[in-house]
């Protein structure tokens, strides 16, 4: 009996060899019916049919997501380096205003004053100074001096020559050259 249940199974195994004896796995991807589309992929997967089945049947794929990068900057925009606000240099000098170091795209560097007063003196000049909060004329020594004051009130604009290491200049002072007095200054802020 166990002879015959072998001899029946070789048989079925034979048989189906037979109708299946040249399997064929295709090279390109088969086109799928219309009601399956199936969305591009760069490597198909397949899967079998059956068990029995040795023709491969594509699996549809869904590619990934596309990732959302942030816009890159654009150099058409002045970039803003440092900001402070004007103090008063003592009880008899006052200022007040914002200040702000701009880069412009054609590279050029601007001194900005915003909503600017400052007490009114004689042959007053802008100076960019290495000291972060100065007192006196001894806290001036390391300076590029910007020129004239063009006003004691409002906004206003001055060039900043070359290119200064400007992490080096730690404020913006107001200073009277003739009697050499500090009126003002703005601490920078990064």
């Amino acid at each position: 009996m166990k002879q015959s249940a072998l001899i029946v199974l070789v048989l079925l195994l034979a048989s189906a060899v037979q109708c299946d004896a040249s399997p064929t796995i295709p090279t390109a991807t088969p086109a799928l019916p219309t009601s399956a589309p199936m969305l591009p992929t760069a490597t198909p997967t397949w899967i079998p049919t059956s068990p029995m089945s040795l023709t491969p049947t594509p699996v549809p794929t869904v590619p990934p997501e596309p990732t959302m990068t942030a816009p890159a900057p654009t150099s058409s925009q002045p970039a803003i380096l440092a900001q402070g606000q004007f103090m008063d240099a003592n009880s008899a000098h006052h200022g007040s205003g914002t200040v702000t170091v701009v880069r412009h795209p054609d590279g050029r560097l601007v001194l900005q004053f915003e909503g600017f007063t400052v007490t009114d003196g004689p042959g007053l000049h802008v100076y960019l100074v290495t000291t972060d909060v100065p007192r006196s004329a001894a806290d001036l020594v390391d300076h590029v001096d910007l020129g004239e004051l063009q006003s004691v009130r409002g906004d206003q604009m001055y060039d900043i020559p070359g290119d200064p290491d400007l992490l080096r200049y730690q404020s913006v002072v107001i200073y009277c050259v003739p009697y050499q007095v500090l009126f003002s200054y703005a601490t920078l802020i990064r």
